[in-house]
């Protein structure tokens, strides 16, 4: 069956790659994310949630300076704040990042965060396609 989207998951450390890898996931382990990120296909869509602010922050500029059909932060209205301050500070408009992902009344478990985002990630590749 025909797949909404072909995924690309990159990960600083190969052991989090589940065993099991969906046919329309490619997994890529990338010690240097960011480096990877100045080379995305710059009509993807990225979802960004690691471990570490500075990666998110480096990752954040990197898609920025590259340009992407979108990008998503993990966070909340505090690290917006906190990442728009410091991206304005590299010489970077924010305003094409969307943080925090989700939908805020769906809850703040990672599946509920999950589940707004491809609410909202779906909602924003129908309206480019129908328009």
């Amino acid at each position: 069956p025909p797949r909404a989207f072909e995924i690309t998951w990159i990960d600083s450390a190969r052991d989090r790659f589940p065993d099991q890898i969906p046919p329309h996931v490619t997994v890529t382990p990338a010690a240097d994310m960011p480096r990877l990120a100045a080379h995305a296909p710059r009509d993807a869509h990225h979802l960004i949630f690691t471990y570490s602010h500075d990666i998110d922050l480096a990752l954040c500029a990197a898609l920025l300076k590259r340009g992407a059909a979108s990008v998503g932060l993990i966070g909340s209205d505090t690290k917006k704040s906190r990442f728009s301050r410091r991206l304005r500070d590299m010489g970077l408009d924010p305003s094409g990042i969307t943080c925090p992902i989700g939908d805020k009344s769906l809850g703040k478990l990672p599946a509920q965060i999950a589940h707004g985002a491809l609410i909202a990630l779906i909602a924003r590749t129908q309206t480019k396609v129908s328009a």
